[in-house]
This record gives structure tokens, sequence and C-alpha cells, in this order.
């Protein structure tokens, strides 16, 4: 991966779930990690297919490998928030398992 090509500043955001005063569940979302980035959006829809769901990705970030992040996408939902816009964590990959390069598939979020 060239430096250069990451120029995108992102902020990685964890979805935690909190229980509001009348008892209903909520999802909140707080700041992880900021992180610099390289963002590449598809060219119309891309399907994936990945233990068998279909998952529609719209874009990849590509970025060095982040410490804990392969671990939390595993347990709760994550979003990455770039220059207001706000997207949907659909997947995470450890670029051929050298711990150096991750992948992170994204769908936008419509707020």
């Amino acid at each position: 991966m060239h430096i250069g090509s990451m120029r995108h500043r992102v902020t990685i955001l964890k979805g935690v779930w909190r229980t509001n005063n009348r008892g209903e569940k909520t999802l909140a979302w707080y700041k992880w990690r900021s992180i610099w980035a390289a963002v590449f959006p598809e060219d119309g829809r891309v399907y994936y297919r990945a233990k068998q769901e279909n998952a529609e990705v719209e874009g990849v970030i590509k970025t060095r490998w982040q410490p804990g992040l392969l671990e939390l996408s595993r347990e709760r939902p994550l979003r990455v928030k770039l220059r207001g816009r706000v997207f949907e964590v659909l997947w995470i990959r450890d670029i051929e398992e050298k711990r150096k390069e991750m992948r992170i598939a994204y769908k936008e979020v419509q707020l």
C-alpha cells in the first residue's frame, strides 16, 4: 500500500447498546479511533459472497493494520465517518493475514 493514497482521515465509530428511561434498547455511536485511509467507492453495486450471505458493497476502505479493530468488529456493530458521511461496516479483512493492511467494506447510511 502506498502511503500517499491514504489521504482521508476517517473515524471508526463503535455501536454500544444502551437502555433508555422507558426500558427500550437503543444503539449509541461512540468514537473508537481516527485513522488515515484510502477510500475506494465502487462503480455501481458489487456483491460479495461470504459465509452464505450476500452483502451489497458500495465501496472499500484500505488502511494500515489497526490492533483491536478486527476483534471489535466481531463484538459490536461499527460505522465509519468521513467528512460528514456515515458508512456501515459490512466486513473487515486482514489482507494476506500479515497484520499489515486491512480492507473495510462499507455501505452508506442514510441518516
